[in-house]
């Protein structure tokens, strides 16, 4: 065989071997899918109900040698966010684990229940003591929409991804084992970079069995940052149905940083609402440092 000829073989079996752009983007998109997590709710007394009273998504963070599960306080006291107060409705909450098991004939889908949230709630007394407004005003907390519980890290052995359908194609098959984000990971959005948010949209029931639908939106640019969240656009306004239920969701740039966790996106705006990661995981550390985590 000649030089030019294994040269050229050489070259085609390299070339062949490359990853081409849709190869890094189904890798991106199954990194982000395996980060994906469905949490669920059933108001205490509901525990019975086949149909959950509440859909959100979550992440799982590592962060100094602990797993975190991380999630929207809307998502976790549905009731407090509709009152704009805190109302002391509870709920008992599950991770979808996307693994099934027969018991007595009936296929059922593992779900793993977790607990221990922590939240926040900050107060500003200024007005009342400059006697500008009642007491009890003063006395309606500021609710901080974000919100994390523990996460054990032998959970992971039982947590699988579903499939990924986009336009008929599968980017992520179903069966992959899910994984965490660590913090070195972290990135401050800019207008050089694109954006993504996946997740899993509130299930409908057909009276025997969730359909599950999934969301994938991407291409949203940085627009600034208010009141302490970050705004991002969204190519097309927002319709409500294809965003509901993705509140908790990670929110990442093209480079599988993570700038943050989305809470809000309108229907009709064109752009959502991001809470700085950085901003959560200042309050984690607070929280290790009293050891309550």
């Amino acid at each position: 065989m000649d030089k030019r000829t294994k040269t050229k073989i050489e070259m085609a079996e390299e070339k062949k071997n490359m990853p081409t752009v849709d190869d890094q983007y189904q890798r991106l998109i199954e990194y982000f899918w395996r980060n994906s997590y469905q949490i669920v709710g059933r108001e205490k007394g509901h525990e019975q109900k086949t149909f959950p009273d509440v859909f959100g998504c979550g992440f799982v963070l590592e962060h100094k040698d602990q797993f975190i599960f991380i999630t929207a306080d809307h998502v976790i006291h549905k009731a407090d966010s509709e009152a704009g107060e805190r109302t002391g409705k509870e709920y008992n909450y599950e991770i979808i684990c996307n693994k099934n098991t027969t018991q007595n004939g009936v296929i059922e889908t593992i779900c793993q229940p977790i607990g221990g949230f922590i939240s926040f709630d900050k107060y500003d007394f200024g007005k009342y003591l400059r006697g500008e407004e009642e007491l009890e005003v003063a006395l309606i907390p500021d609710i901080q929409d974000y919100a994390f519980a523990e996460f054990n890290q032998i959970w992971f052995e039982e947590m699988f991804t579903h499939e990924l359908l986009f336009d008929g194609v599968t980017l992520v098959k179903e069966g992959i084992l899910k994984i965490y984000i660590p913090d070195n990971s972290f990135a401050k959005p800019d207008r050089e970079h694109k954006y993504f948010v996946i997740g899993t949209i509130p299930n409908k029931f057909d009276g025997i069995k969730w359909q599950r639908a999934n969301a994938l939106h991407q291409g949203l640019t940085f627009i600034g940052e208010e009141q302490g969240l970050y705004k991002f656009a969204n190519p097309l306004p927002i319709v409500e149905k294809e965003w509901s239920g993705l509140s908790g969701s990670a929110f990442y740039d093209d480079r599988k940083c993570l700038v943050g966790m989305l809470v809000r996106a309108v229907d009709g705006d064109n752009f959502v609402w991001v809470i700085p990661i950085n901003t959560i995981v200042t309050m984690i550390d607070q929280m290790i440092q009293i050891k309550q985590l």
